[in-house]
């Protein structure tokens, strides 16, 4: 590319937007670079401070490894950690076009145009809010098709939390009629409570919960064990794993690996849903 068209395209960029002084600037104090293909120009973490302006080409920006945008001619990347010196690059930029050509401009110099031309600097800050608001709206859509609606997982915790009370029901020996009461009159309470929960920390909750439940379960099954098998009598409600006891045995484990279930998959979801605002 000859310099009259990298001037042309470095005139229409989103920040220098026709103002020919701007572009005399960098174009006179800037380095013209190429780069091929899979090649990362900008390292997360990394403390250089170069803001490249695209000419020709296309790249990806990846935060955490996770593409956020993508940039090609007449846009800029490395301009967030140029603005102020000493920041730290906030994530990487990959080329994935065949060729990438631009003009590099060092941190420093990048400041210096900022504090000459109050235009170039509106412009800058007028494309930052552009991003953080196109940002808060892909965060919106990452969210909802990647995250389960919170009125179904009210519906599968309440339908576990009272599976659960129906299977203490059913270890203590109540009749039939009874476990499905239990069942019925505990699924409604459980789905409107888990329901008005903050969905901000919906899944930690629903980990934190079902962590704290196991934790009662299992004293409650093993004083249940010792006691059925020593022949001690007691005054309150305990399973009596003496009589069907493979298939009470059976019941309690599987309410406990519903219980560590919930505590599993609510600590993941509640992982995906913070990496999202990394």
């Amino acid at each position: 590319m000859n310099e009259e068209r990298r001037y042309d395209i470095l005139l229409r960029n989103q920040l220098v937007n026709g103002d020919t002084d701007v572009a005399d600037k960098i174009f006179s104090i800037g380095t013209y670079n190429t780069f091929v293909k899979n090649e990362t120009i900008i390292e997360q973490g990394d403390s250089d401070d170069y803001v490249y302006f695209i000419l020709s080409g296309d790249v990806n920006v990846y935060v955490n490894n996770v593409k956020i945008d993508s940039r090609g001619s007449t846009q800029t990347v490395g301009e967030m950690a140029a603005k102020k010196a000493g920041e730290k690059r906030t994530g990487d930029v990959i080329v994935v076009s065949d060729l990438l050509e631009t003009i590099a401009v060092a941190g420093t110099d990048f400041r210096n145009i900022m504090a000459s031309f109050p235009k170039f600097t509106e412009n800058l800050e007028e494309l930052i809010d552009q991003m953080g608001r196109a940002k808060i709206e892909q965060l919106g859509t990452v969210e909802s098709s990647k995250t389960l609606p919170w009125w179904i997982v009210s519906g599968i915790v309440s339908i576990a939390i009272s599976f659960i009370a129906l299977s203490i029901v059913w270890l203590l020996d109540f009749d039939v009629k009874t476990v499905l009461l239990t069942f019925i009159s505990t699924i409604l309470p459980v789905y409107i409570v888990v329901w008005t929960l903050n969905p901000a920390h919906r899944y930690r909750t629903l980990s934190v919960l079902a962590g704290y439940s196991l934790i009662p379960y299992i004293v409650y099954g093993t004083v249940s064990v010792s006691l059925s098998f020593d022949g001690a009598k007691v005054n309150f409600m305990l399973i009596d794993f003496g009589v069907n006891t493979w298939s009470k045995v059976l019941m309690y484990l599987i309410g406990a690996l519903i219980l560590l279930g919930l505590c599993w998959l609510g600590g993941i979801l509640d992982l995906k849903l913070n990496k999202k605002d990394g």
